[in-house]
């Protein structure tokens, strides 16, 4: 299962409910890949692509915890930067596993 950028459009209260239901769809030992804007907010509006929109998350280590609650063994993660715009944004890749 991949996800790119999504979870930061759900309110951060219902991340565990969703990463717990991946980890309900995927196979026995299935994989997930998710990439997600590590940040400690509840609700941040912002504007992207030109619609604003509500974006909220943990930080790393909490929504690696959220990963590990779920069920699922992390593989790797890690933190990457790209520029947006001449700002540099930090994304957070995991691989995770579940068990």
């Amino acid at each position: 299962m991949v996800s790119f950028y999504a979870l930061e459009g759900i309110p951060r209260a219902e991340h565990a409910a969703v990463l717990q239901h991946a980890h309900d769809l995927l196979r026995p030992s299935g994989y997930l890949l998710l990439a997600t804007e590590p940040m400690d907010r509840e609700s941040v509006t912002g504007v992207y692509r030109g619609m604003r929109m509500r974006i909220s998350g943990f930080d790393a280590d909490t929504l690696l915890r959220i990963v590990g609650d779920a069920g699922m063994s992390l593989l790797e993660s890690k933190i990457e930067t790209q520029n947006e715009r001449g700002h540099d944004v930090p994304f957070l890749w995991i691989l995770a596993q579940r068990d």
